[in-house]
This record gives structure tokens, sequence and C-alpha cells, in this order.
């Protein structure tokens, strides 16, 4: 029997796909990041920094779009373009919740993007 995938909603920020990153190198297994896409940045509220806070959330953001997980890249990408604004996860329960059976459902068929530990696979579903 092969193992339970594996499912992981974070913040939408640069510290948010770097947690799905580690979780992913951490348990040796492919993660698949749901509620974590452009679209759903862009309509989030996004929350204060502090300009220093903001720089480093910047430049982590610009480091995950050239190498972080291939599923959330454009996600770093978008952030970046946002100067490193981030948004609280919490803040999109309307959006994420009304979709999560489905989403989940295609996560168990394996035809969601996943973020596969480093070295294997690529990301896109197809690596169970």
């Amino acid at each position: 029997m092969a193992p339970l995938p594996v499912a992981a909603w974070q913040d939408l920020d640069a510290h948010g796909i770097q947690i799905i990153a580690n979780l992913t190198e951490r348990i040796g297994r492919p993660v698949t990041p749901v509620g974590m896409d452009v679209d759903l940045y862009r309509q989030g509220t996004k929350y204060r920094q502090k300009p220093d806070k903001q720089a480093g959330n910047l430049k982590l953001a610009q480091r995950l779009a050239a190498s972080g997980p291939p599923a959330l890249r454009a996600l770093a990408a978008e952030i970046v373009t946002n100067g490193g604004d981030g948004c609280e996860h919490e803040t999109l329960y309307h959006e994420v919740l009304p979709t999560l059976e489905h989403t989940l459902e295609r996560v168990v068929d394996g035809a969601a993007a996943v973020v596969p530990p480093s070295g294997t696979g690529t990301g896109t579903g197809d690596n169970t």
C-alpha cells in the first residue's frame, strides 16, 4: 500500500513557502500545497510589516522564486512583485474551504501539483 499523500496549507508569504519546502525535506515525501496560488494571494488581505521585516521577506521570496519548490515559484514571484507583502491564510477561509474537499480528492488521486523532496520528481503530480 502506497503511503498516504500529504497536503499542507500555509500563509501565502515567503515563510509559508519555506515551511512547505522544509516539511518536504524533513519527511522525505512529496507535499501538496493547497490554497497557495497566485490568484488567492491577489485576493487576500496583506498584513502590515515593519520595513526591515518586509525587506527580509522580499529577499527570501526572491530566492524562492528562483530556486524554491517549483509548485510555489509563481507565488514567490508574485510576492516579489508586491515588494514582499504576505497574506495570512486565515483571511482566505471563504475562498478555500468551499473547494477543499475537491482539492483534497485531487491530492489523493495524484492530480494536484506537489512539492517533491530534493532530487525527486517534477512537482507535476505524477511522481507518486
